[in-house]
């Protein structure tokens, strides 16, 4: 599946001090480089259990959006130069190598031999990345992000309240393969998160059965299945625990 995958964190003054030192110093970092104040409280010594509220907010739910409104499968073509997302993986390899740098991994993970003239590529993704997020359709994509986290998440979140959210949003491109882009986990696992996430999760083609995200309804149920939607969906989950 090719998806986008959005991590939304509530935040306020009671609740900043669930930011861990490293995701205050990302944030610092990112919001000087685009020159937008911010105010980053430094996080107390001993983290409090996330409320009740926002665990009933976070339960695992399938959602709709409007795909007209939201565009992401066209964006994604564009960014991913195809026209069929689903049958990216069947296609033939030019000598120049994909926009996206999501792509380069993508076919190595799925055992696709990618062509010679892909190596600088590879070599050079600091590079490549730049590049690509200076392209008119990343531009586009970002846009269509922004709209859709203020429209639709702060909806379901509630417009009163404050968001942190994810920018840019990471990028994943799963090709039929054995090989998965990640191993299970949970996002506490690591210090750039914190217990006030919600994970929102969009794919852009149809996911079902081995070709889409795993994960358990409730924390600690072990009763993993796959999310199945259709194109114009997507999941509300629990991803932090």
């Amino acid at each position: 599946h090719s998806g986008l995958h959005v991590v939304i964190a509530q935040v306020d003054g009671h609740r900043k001090k669930w930011l861990p030192p490293m995701l205050s110093r990302w944030l610092a970092e990112e919001y000087d480089a685009q020159a937008i104040p911010i105010s980053v409280v430094e996080p107390a010594q001993k983290f409090p259990e996330p409320p009740v509220w926002l665990d009933a907010l976070r339960r695992e739910r399938v959602l709709s959006y409007d795909t007209k409104a939201f565009p992401f499968r066209d964006v994604f073509n564009e960014m991913f130069e195809t026209s069929d997302l689903a049958r990216l993986h069947t296609a033939a390899l030019s000598d120049r190598p994909p926009l996206c740098p999501t792509l380069l991994r993508a076919y190595h993970a799925a055992g696709i031999k990618r062509p010679k003239t892909w190596r600088h590529h590879v070599r050079h993704q600091d590079a490549h990345v730049k590049r690509f997020r200076q392209s008119a359709s990343y531009r586009r994509f970002m846009e269509v992000y922004r709209s859709f986290v203020h429209e639709v998440v702060l909806g379901f979140v509630g417009r009163d309240e404050q968001l942190l959210y994810q920018w840019p949003p990471a990028l994943r491109c799963q090709m039929p393969s054995v090989v998965a882009m990640g191993s299970p986990h949970r996002d506490s696992d690591f210090d750039a998160h914190h217990g006030a996430e919600i994970n929102f999760w969009i794919p852009v083609t149809r996911v079902w059965g081995s070709n889409s995200l795993h994960a358990e309804s409730e924390p600690g149920r072990k009763d993993f299945h796959p999310f199945e939607l259709d194109y114009g969906e997507f999941v509300v989950f629990n991803g932090s625990q």
